[in-house]
């Protein structure tokens, strides 16, 4: 897994997580899980109470990648893309938590059940949604402005208050619609939390998470939401999960 650390302990996982803003770990601040999160940069502002990380979790890598690299490299599917991939990170952590007894294979076998039943697709569902256009006038110049909205779904997976976050983006290559899903972790979750609190990364490098059986179920939801995403996705999550199940 890129950029984690992980320990595999008795009826536990512990990840390290970057206290510093790099590539798919984003730290925010916000009052509450309703408001829109606003980025701080780690190395100069003090972490506080209100501080959460948002860890655009990925569950596949192709075959060789340099950074991507993945404890399951031995585990190669064909991903709907037709390219070659190993399982990765979220599906490294499911494999992990099945090394330390927190789930079971027979809840892979369930979780693939469900998946497989789902009918649904976000990118199918959803569109980006502009507003009616108005003159606006800015400093002598008439633009015409409109509003886009991006929808986002959030789901509270534990009493902790770790959260799934589902947002329709654009895609950057193509035309359509993106859904992308992040996992939002406020930082009163991690076990070294008072130390965190009040310093910066150059600090403190790196957030301690224990996975035990009180917080594991949000790692199998993620799989759940990656498959109802759209078809490709599912059809991803399904071939990893098989080859978990082995």
């Amino acid at each position: 897994m890129e950029d984690i650390v992980f320990r595999v302990e008795k009826d536990k996982l512990i990840l390290d997580l970057p206290t510093k803003n790099k590539g798919k770990f984003r730290w925010k601040t916000r009052a509450d899980n309703a408001l829109y999160g606003e980025g701080f940069p780690t190395t100069t502002t003090e972490f506080t109470e209100s501080a959460y990380v948002e860890w655009q979790i990925g569950y596949d890598s192709e075959v060789g990648h340099e950074k991507k690299t993945t404890i399951l490299e031995d585990l190669i599917f064909v991903g709907a893309n037709g390219k070659r991939k190993n399982p990765y990170e979220l599906s490294e952590i499911l494999h992990l938590l099945i090394q330390s007894n927190i789930i079971r294979k027979e809840d892979l076998v369930k979780l693939t059940n469900e998946i497989e039943k789902r009918d649904y697709s976000f990118d199918e569902s959803f569109q980006i949604e502009n507003s009616k256009s108005v003159i606006f006038p800015i400093e002598g110049f008439l633009f015409h402005k409109h509003d886009t909205v991006l929808p986002t779904f959030s789901y509270y997976d534990n009493p902790r208050g770790l959260s799934i976050e589902i947002s329709i983006q654009k895609q950057q290559y193509a035309s359509g619609v993106q859904p992308m899903v992040y996992l939002s972790i406020p930082i009163q979750n991690f076990e070294n939390c008072n130390r965190i609190l009040g310093k910066t990364s150059k600090n403190i490098n790196s957030a301690s998470l224990i996975v035990d059986k009180t917080n594991a179920s949000v790692f199998l939801n993620l799989f759940v939401f990656f498959g109802m995403c759209s078809w490709k996705h599912k059809h991803d999550v399904l071939s990893i999960l098989r080859l978990l199940t082995i």
